[in-house]
């Protein structure tokens, strides 16, 4: 009884000096406009059809938040502004004088260069599910570090846990519902039920002809919720969380990995993005897309800068040619690159 007492006041004190530090830390991170990013990946292992990799390279995404645009004004000022400053840089042939916003666009803005008035139409190009996933994902690790501010999830330190949705990220993302993060919740718990790092029983290796030790428990461990709407797996042990608030806080990491896109989904994306602008009413203007930008929530995903960036001179042979714009500048934010896509002169 005594024993029990006295380690119900030690958790306590533990509880209390935790949630301080917690209050403390998370005090000092919304001081600032920008968190800390969050990695996800291998994001981009794509394929053709044939299932071999049709980029040079995985590319892994790297997504933050920043401050908000105020409004759509905002953003666009933003995006012109981004443009010209490059533009002065790399391009500096094509710059221009901003002559002002349009208020009944297209096009959004009004620019000179060499004495003519041209207008300028912005766009983003942007994967939607994508971002989706990381808002979805941000939503999860924000509730499970509530979770564990308020004492209900277990010690679980040093592991870092990927969570995905569906079979292979089949499923697209949507709002956690309240018994999908109890049943996530409580097979988190269920990991703390052996004392962490020991090796299991050895077993047999027929292939080898030895036996075999397994990981350190609890990797490899792996469940899932919501009838496998949110499946889960440990992949590292003995880890020491550096990627995100929950994992600074908290101790234990939960990652992500992204669906993957193919050549073609990049390719196919971009050129809905020139034809939903290619229209009469944009008939001799000239349209910027924005990649790898913070959209009007603040988000940024990397990815989609980097790996347009890698395949662009291969899109610029097959691309149509516009039937009413003028000029197509592509901005890569996350790179600092601009790409003139078509020129009509």
């Amino acid at each position: 009884m005594g024993e029990a007492r006295r380690r119900g006041a030690f958790d306590i004190r533990k509880k209390s000096a935790i949630k301080r530090n917690k209050e403390k830390l998370l005090s000092q991170l919304s001081e600032r406009n920008e968190r800390p990013p969050m990695w996800f990946g291998p994001v981009l292992i794509t394929t053709d059809e044939n299932g071999y990799p049709d980029i040079a390279a995985s590319v892994s995404n790297s997504s933050m938040k920043q401050e908000a645009y105020r409004d759509k004004a905002h953003m666009e000022t933003d995006h012109i502004t981004h443009f010209k400053n490059l533009l002065n840089i790399q391009l500096p042939e094509h710059d221009f004088r901003i002559l002002g916003a349009e208020k009944n666009d297209p096009p959004d803005f009004w620019i000179e260069r060499n004495g003519e008035t041209i207008g300028l139409e912005l766009t983003m190009f942007m994967f939607q599910d994508l971002r989706q996933e990381v808002k979805f994902f941000d939503e999860i690790q924000n509730k499970i570090l509530d979770r564990y501010i308020s004492g209900e999830i277990a010690d679980i330190q040093g592991i870092e846990i990927e969570l995905w949705f569906g079979k292979n990220g089949a499923n697209r993302p949507r709002k956690i519902e309240p018994d999908e993060l109890e049943q996530l919740i409580t097979q988190l718990n269920n990991l703390a039920s052996r004392p962490f790092g020991q090796p299991g029983p050895l077993f047999d290796d027929p292939a080898h002809g030895l036996k075999a030790t397994p990981f350190p428990y609890p990797s490899e461990e792996e469940g899932s919720v919501g009838d496998g709407f949110i499946s889960w797996r440990v992949i590292n042990v003995g880890y020491t969380p550096t990627k995100t608030n929950l994992g600074r806080i908290a101790g234990f990491e939960i990652s992500h990995t992204l669906k993957s896109y193919r050549k073609t989904d990049f390719f196919n994306r971009l050129q809905a993005t020139i034809n939903a602008k290619d229209k009469e009413k944009n008939k001799g203007h000239e349209l910027l897309i924005s990649v790898g930008m913070k959209d009007m929530d603040g988000w940024i995903t990397s990815v989609e800068s980097v790996c347009l960036a890698i395949i662009l001179d291969e899109w610029l042979t097959i691309q149509k040619e516009p039937k009413f714009l003028s000029k197509i500048y592509l901005d890569c934010w996350r790179t600092a690159t601009l790409k003139v896509l078509y020129d009509r002169h």
